[in-house]
């Protein structure tokens, strides 16, 4: 049994995740963690498909609206893949956007090296309107996502959003990074 003062000592779970492993960045240092709504929060630590996630929270499909798509050269050096200048990558950029609802869920930005994902995945990724996740794991793919970092910013016109950025990982080479933002106005 615990007394007041012990349990006004306590942490929350949110307490507990903001003095974790992970590196806490940006705006989020000012703002604490514990003042997301408990689904940002989720969302923020979640390795699974968001895609998926926001279906079963929400009760409606998301639709993925892909709004840029272009095969580039890499002009620096990126660490996070790998990457050498000259090195090609696809630059892709996303809504994430309730199919009944319009509501505009959240965004992603992906850098992908496409010569480092399997054939069936590529050729999805160029024609379809799936999410990576989804693609990743309808393919059966083996992967591993490696929350890099997490902040809160203002958009273009001064809301809030969530950020995360991420990197997958198949056949233990960085294949991915995503940067996802989720508006804290929805939530």
């Amino acid at each position: 049994m615990y007394d007041l003062v012990s349990i006004l000592k306590m942490k929350t779970p949110a307490q507990n995740f903001a003095s974790s492993r992970l590196r806490i960045s940006g705006e989020l240092e000012k703002m604490k963690l514990e003042k997301l709504p408990p689904v940002l929060r989720t969302i923020l630590v979640s390795d699974g498909t968001v895609t998926r996630f926001l279906e079963a929270y929400y009760g409606e499909l998301i639709d993925v609206d892909v709004l840029s798509h272009q095969v580039q050269e890499q002009q620096e050096f990126l660490t996070e893949l790998e990457l050498q200048p000259g090195d090609r990558l696809l630059n892709r950029h996303v809504l994430l956007r309730g199919s009944k609802s319009q509501i505009k869920y959240g965004s992603a930005e992906s850098w992908i090296r496409l010569g480092r994902l399997p054939s069936g995945v590529r050729e999805e990724l160029e024609s379809g309107q799936l999410g990576i996740g989804e693609l990743l794991d309808d393919q059966r793919v083996e992967s591993y996502r490696e929350l890099l970092k997490f902040w809160v910013e203002k958009d273009k016109v001064g809301e809030l959003a969530s950020c995360r950025q991420y990197r997958i990982w198949i056949q233990s080479q960085p294949t991915l990074l995503i940067v996802e933002k989720f508006p804290v106005s929805v939530f």
